[in-house]
């Protein structure tokens, strides 16, 4: 927790330490920390070396209304098909308290870690989750610097 950046709260990064990140088809839930051997090993995923959760929703930590997130969401689902060799699947990031609305979000296997940062950082976010195949989860500050 100790490389957040200064300007996130302790308890708004603690929040994104415990979410829970679900894939909805195929239906798997994932947490920063973890491995997800089953997961990876699912034949329509076996050729992809990572795997990113990206939202649009919320940027910054801001709430915004659901057809505001709506078409963030269609906005980014747009900006990663031609990036990812697999199909990117419908997600939701949960607050395991329930004190966050879930927030709707895309699962891409297959994304490369540049494209994950780049795409996080134009879309206002404060993180990204990522991992490589046989990895841990792991969760990625990108909030850009001033």
């Amino acid at each position: 927790m100790e490389d957040y950046p200064a300007e996130l709260d302790r308890t708004l990064v603690a929040a994104y330490l415990r979410a829970i990140y679900r894939i909805l088809a195929p239906p798997a839930d994932v947490q920063v920390g973890s491995s997800q051997p089953l997961l990876e090993q699912q034949p329509a995923y076996r050729s992809a070396q990572t795997f990113a959760f990206l939202t649009a929703a919320n940027p910054g930590s801001a709430v915004l209304t659901g057809p505001e997130n709506a078409a963030r969401q269609a906005a980014l689902l747009e900006a990663l098909l031609p990036l990812t060799p697999l199909q990117p699947a419908p997600a939701v990031h949960l607050s395991p308290e329930d004190d966050w609305p879930p927030e709707p979000a895309w699962w891409a296997p297959g994304l490369a870690a540049s494209d994950a940062v780049r795409l996080a950082r134009s879309f206002g976010q404060n993180a990204l989750v990522f991992w490589r195949q046989g990895g841990e989860v792991e969760l990625w500050w990108v909030k850009n610097k001033g």
